[in-house]
């Protein structure tokens, strides 16, 4: 599996973000605790502004997020 692009997980996100209220409790859950990771790594793409630049810690973010995001798509 490649490392989601930043592009990838903004649209991702800005997708779900629409549908997410019609989601059940638990799923409103993970996604209140995604965009909080959401922040951490949106700030770490800020001060990484190549995908070669990206830190570990930043990839490793980037893969949570795609496999929480496509967890809530398949919930919803």
């Amino acid at each position: 599996m490649s490392l989601p692009t930043r592009e990838e997980l903004q649209t991702l996100r800005d997708e779900l973000k629409v549908r997410i209220h019609l989601g059940t409790k638990e799923v409103q859950d993970a996604w209140d605790n995604l965009e909080q990771r959401w922040g951490h790594f949106h700030a770490q793409a800020e001060l990484d502004k190549t995908a070669s630049n990206v830190s570990e810690a930043g990839k490793l973010l980037a893969a949570e997020l795609m496999d929480g995001y496509q967890r809530i798509k398949r919930a919803l």
